[in-house]
């Protein structure tokens, strides 16, 4: 019997989706021009931890000892040597495809992560910044396999249990990393400043027909809408260079930092993602701010404990600045008659990031209501339900999906609440910039001087050497830096705005001990 256990982004085993194809080739084999295969286990894996690590093609290995040095340089003669027996010839650019790899295996490896390898015919166009082919990428593997360093696990991904295919270290590789001061930074040519569009992108989705009394499922061809990496327009490319300067120099302070979260290595590599243009969004990404509250009060950084500094009401004090109005230091902006706190944050959101308010305000309404609430919790549960079977390899049915009667559900509504009455009083109550409220990409105008702002913070603390890891209007420091820290931030912002603003620090907790995870 399999249970429905509370999964945690730090519990193992968990879900992990496979990676999309494109022309799908031979499930037994992988076949190069040469005629030489790779040949994969076909025995899918059921143990996938919680997060592993995706291929980051834009990683490389930052040597820090001779002993690194004298490893990897042994490493690439003997890939030479494979690459003259199997293809009788050696290319210099498989070096940049091992130099990658090997940077990913030791990420992996430091969190006790499995790494995400695409056996199979995927796209590789995006952050990929010394052009490593899909070809490269499969006949290093094939070498580190051969040579017993990794061990290549063959998942099922696009088929029925979703799972992509994945490989660890073995003892002959672990070992060195255990012994060695590696580290992996981001490329010098790395992409630092990504655009994003939403663009109309071809796809295929499964609908249902009434047959008789039967429902009948069926593929059909359709046109949905993502949000797809675009190249950076020739008028844009002098700023985006300058947006890239502090990133690269955020990125290169962590080669000589590490961040742990309950001994696990955490990467604490950072873009700036822009949406539409380079004035649109631009904030901060990195995989470490998926991790929720509970967990980032344990990070770790260079072994010493953190504290996280955080803008009270970012947004809300952006806007008011706008108008030229400064705040007062004990003006709760979340603070609405007749609401909850948390409530009133819940709302920000959707309101910042909508032209309809009507619309909105119907669906605070609906958020509210007994029926919609349970509807809501029990699809929650549904989705850790889910997930559990697919950690075991078992394909979990649509019952788990979405419905659409709970789009734009919003978490946090009290039951009852009347969405029309309770955007008047907020309207009322920030009657100053009210009239801002449904403005066309207000959310993304606003996240783009956010960013700059925490842009402006991390150059002073790079400067300072400190490293900090940015979460958007808060950030994530030593505590012996947060007094500095929390000074830097104030001081931007009166730089960036002309205002004063408080600057609150989320309160420290000693790190807890993990409970077990069933599976």
């Amino acid at each position: 019997m399999i249970d429905s256990p509370k999964l945690k982004k730090t519990c193992r085993p968990a879900t992990y989706k496979g990676l999309a194809l494109i022309d799908p080739i031979d499930d037994r084999t992988l076949v190069d021009n040469t005629n030489n295969t790779i040949p994969i286990s076909s025995q899918p894996t059921f143990s996938l931890a919680s997060n592993p690590l995706f291929l980051n093609l834009d990683l490389a290995i930052h040597l820090k000892t001779d002993r690194s040095s004298e490893f990897i340089y042994s490493l690439q003669s003997e890939f030479d040597t494979w690459l003259r027996a199997k293809l009788n010839r050696v290319d210099t650019r498989y070096h940049k495809s091992l130099d990658t790899i090997v940077a990913n295996l030791w990420d992996a490896h430091q969190s006790s992560s499995q790494l995400i390898t695409p056996l199979r015919r995927v796209s590789i166009a995006h952050n990929n910044s010394d052009k490593i082919s899909y070809k490269m990428i499969t006949n290093t593997l094939k070498f580190l396999s051969d040579q017993e360093y990794i061990k290549l696990n063959k998942g099922q991904a696009g088929e029925q249990t979703g799972i992509a295919s994945w490989s660890t270290s073995t003892p002959k590789l672990s070992r060195f990393f255990e012994l060695s001061e590696m580290q992996t930074k981001l490329k010098e040519n790395a992409t630092f400043v990504v655009l994003r569009k939403k663009l109309p992108v071809e796809t295929v989705v499964t609908k249902s027909r009434t047959v008789g009394d039967d429902i009948e499922f069926y593929e059909a061809p359709a046109t949905v809408k993502h949000n797809v990496d675009v190249p950076i327009p020739s008028s844009q490319k002098a700023k985006a260079r300058r947006l890239a300067k502090t990133v690269r120099a955020y990125n290169q302070l962590w080669t000589n930092s590490a961040a742990t979260l309950n001994g696990y290595h955490i990467r604490p590599w950072c873009r700036r993602i822009f949406n539409n243009n380079l004035n649109l969004g631009g904030r901060y990404y990195g995989e470490f701010q998926t991790l929720p509250k509970a967990d980032r009060v344990n990070i770790l950084i260079n072994s010493f404990e953190t504290t996280e500094p955080d803008y009270s009401g970012l947004h809300f004090n952006l806007l008011y600045a706008q108008e030229g109005i400064q705040l007062g230091a004990r003006d709760d902006v979340y603070k609405v008659k007749g609401y909850d706190r948390e409530t009133i944050k819940a709302v920000m959101i959707p309101l910042l990031n909508t032209t309809n308010l009507n619309a909105l305000a119907g669906q605070i309404t609906k958020s509210g209501r007994a029926d919609i609430k349970a509807a809501h919790a029990k699809h929650k549960e549904a989705q850790k339900y889910a997930a559990n079977l697919e950690a075991r390899g078992i394909k979990a049915d649509d019952n788990y999906k979405p419905a659409r009667f709970l789009k734009g559900f919003i978490e946090g509504i009290p039951e009852g609440a009347d969405g029309h009455e309770l955007l008047a009083k907020l309207k009322t109550r920030h009657r100053a910039i009210a009239h801002r409220f449904g403005e066309a990409d207000l959310g993304i105008k606003l996240q783009n001087q956010d960013a700059q702002l925490m842009s402006n913070v991390l150059d002073v603390l790079i400067a300072n050497n400190i490293a900090a890891l940015p979460i958007h209007d808060s950030i994530r420091v030593q505590i012996y830096h947060v007094d500095f820290a929390i000074e830097t931030m104030k001081e931007q912002y009166h730089k960036l705005t002309g205002y004063s603003i408080d600057v609150s620090e989320v309160i420290h907790i000693k790190p807890r001990t993990l409970r077990a995870c069933r599976g």
